[in-house]
């Protein structure tokens, strides 16, 4: 099964305010982390 669990939907949606607390898609997943980034030293 693929995506997150129920509790971890819930939990994003109520810290979040029901996603209002974002202009956009971008922003959400840098929030919680799903964002990919490359890093170069």
């Amino acid at each position: 099964m693929l995506g997150i669990a129920l509790k971890t939907a819930l939990f994003l949606i109520v810290v979040t305010n029901g996603f209002k607390k974002f202009e956009n898609v971008k922003q959400l997943c840098r929030y919680i982390g799903i964002t990919p980034t490359t890093r170069e030293f």
